[in-house]
C-alpha cells in the first residue's frame, strides 16, 4: 500500500483505534504513572533499552501521537514533545553542545531563543557566533571554521523581521564542515515548508502556535534522526519539560484543519500586507510574498504555497504613535502570541523587546514604530476595516 497524502496524515496518521480500544476519535490520558508489568521490564524502560511509559515527565500515550504524526508529516525518522516551543530548542542545544564547542545562530530571530542562548547555554561553557547577515554564506563559512562548531541554527522566516532563509545553501556549509543544521519553521507549518527536505538535520515548531486548536496551548515538537532525538529525549528527562497530555490532545485535535486555516491565514494576509503597502502612514511593509520585497525570489523558492499568517510594518511617527494605533484596535487583540485563529497585533519595542537596548533592537530591525500582526480567521475586509480607522487616529 502507498503512503498517505499530507492531508490524511494531518487527519489519521500515527493513529490506529486497535491500539486504543478501538476509539475513532484519540481520546486523552491523564495519568501521572504507568504501571509496570513486572521488575525486568520496568528496568529496561527506566534504562531505555526497551520502548514503554513510566512517568509522564518522560512522555504520555497522548505524546506518542504528537510525535508520530508530526514525523510522517515532516518526513522525520522520530519527533519528541515539549512543553513549549522554547524547551525544545533548549533541550535540543544542550544536547547537541557542551562546554568548548561551538555553535554558529541567526542574530535576527525570535528573542525568547538569543535570551536563551546568551543566559543560558553560553554560560554553560558553549561558544556562539551570532551572524548578522543570515543569507550571507561567507558570514557561516567564516564561523564555522571555529574550531569544534557542532550546530548552525536559523529560522525560516525570522521572527518579526520575516527574512527568508537560504536554507539549501546553509546546508551545505553545515554538511561542509559536519556541523547540524536546525531551522525554526514555526512561522511555516509543515504546511507551508518541510525543512528536512532542503537538507536541515532538525525541524523545530512552537506548537503554540499554528499546530493546535486554535491559540488554546503551549508546546513545542523536535524532528530529525532517531540518534539524535534520542539524545534529546535524555536531556529532556532532566530538564523536566513535558508536554501535558491535556496540551497534547489539544494539539492532535487541531492537526486535521492545518492546512485549511495555515492557507487561509497566509493568503489573508498577503491580501493585507498588499493593502496597507499603499498607506502613507506606512513607512515601510515586511511580508516576502511581495515583490517589492528583497526575500521575494527566496519565497517564491521555498515558500511557494504562501508565507504564512505573520506580517509587520512601520509606522511613520514615533513610539507614541505606535502605542495610539495598538491602542485603538478593536478587532485586532492587543497580545504577543502569532499563528491564534484570533488575530493578533503587537508593538515589540512596547512588549518582547521593550527591555532591550534601543541600538541592539534597530540593528535586529525593530524600530519603536515597527508593528507585528498575526493575521487570524476573520473577514479579511473586517481586518481591513479595523486597521484603516486606527491609522486615522
Amino acid at each position: 500500500m502507498r503512503s498517505w497524502n499530507f492531508d490524511t496524515l494531518l487527519v489519521s496518521g500515527g493513529y490506529d483505534p486497535t491500539e486504543h480500544r478501538w476509539h475513532r476519535s484519540e481520546p486523552i490520558y491523564p495519568d501521572a504513572a504507568v504501571v509496570q508489568p513486572d521488575c525486568r521490564t520496568a528496568t529496561a524502560r527506566f534504562a531505555g533499552t526497551e520502548e514503554g511509559l513510566v512517568y509522564a515527565r518522560f512522555g504520555t500515550d497522548n505524546d506518542i501521537l504528537v510525535e508520530k504524526r508530526v514525523a510522517l508529516l515532516e518526513g522525520a525518522e522520530a519527533s519528541k514533545c515539549f512543553g513549549s516551543g522554547l524547551a525544545a530548542i533548549n533541550c535540543l542545544l544542550y544536547a547537541l553542545a557542551e562546554d568548548g564547542d561551538h555553535i554558529a545562530v541567526q542574530e535576527k530571530m525570535y528573542g525568547g531563543t538569543i535570551a536563551a542562548i546568551t543566559k543560558l547555554l553560553m554560560r554553560a561553557g558553549v561558544r556562539v557566533t551570532f551572524i548578522k547577515d543570515t543569507n550571507d554564506p561567507d558570514e557561516w563559512k567564516r564561523a564555522c571554521k571555529k574550531k569544534r562548531m557542532k550546530l548552525l541554527f536559523a529560522e525560516i522566516l525570522s521572527n518579526p523581521t520575516l527574512e527568508v532563509l537560504d536554507v539549501e545553501t546553509i546546508s551545505e556549509i553545515a554538511k561542509t564542515h559536519n556541523a547540524a543544521l536546525v531551522i525554526d519553521a514555526t512561522f511555516s507549518t509543515p504546511v507551508l515548508f518541510r525543512p528536512l527536505d532542503w537538507g536541515a538535520d532538525y525541524s523545530i515548531h512552537s506548537t503554540t502556535k499554528f499546530m493546535n486548536i486554535g491559540g488554546t496551548n503551549t508546546g513545542g515538537v523536535l524532528s530529525g534522526p532517531k540518534d539524535g532525538i534520542k539524545k534529546v529525549v535524555g536531556i529532556s528527562n532532566l530538564w523536566g519539560a513535558p508536554l501535558s497530555a491535556f496540551d497534547a490532545w489539544l494539539t492532535i485535535k487541531g492537526m486535521p484543519f492545518l492546512k485549511d486555516r495555515v492557507l487561509r491565514q497566509s493568503k489573508s494576509a498577503f491580501e493585507l500586507a498588499s493593502f496597507l503597502a499603499k498607506n502613507p502612514r506606512v513607512k515601510k511593509i515586511f511580508y516576502p510574498k511581495l515583490m517589492s520585497s528583497p526575500d521575494y525570489f527566496r519565497a517564491k523558492k521555498y515558500l511557494p504555497e504562501g508565507c504564512g499568517a505573520v506580517f509587520a510594518l512601520e509606522l511613520e511617527g514615533t513610539k507614541a504613535d505606535a502605542a495610539r494605533f495598538i491602542e485603538s484596535l478593536k478587532l485586532w487583540s492587543h497580545a504577543v502570541n502569532l499563528g491564534d485563529i484570533h488575530s493578533l497585533a503587537t508593538c515589540p519595542a512596547l512588549t518582547t523587546h521593550s527591555t532591550i537596548p534601543q541600538e541592539m533592537r534597530e540593528r535586529a530591525g525593530i524600530t519603536d514604530t515597527f508593528i507585528r500582526f498575526s493575521t487570524g480567521l476573520e473577514h479579511i475586509e473586517d481586518l481591513k476595516d479595523d486597521i484603516d480607522q486606527a491609522l486615522k487616529k
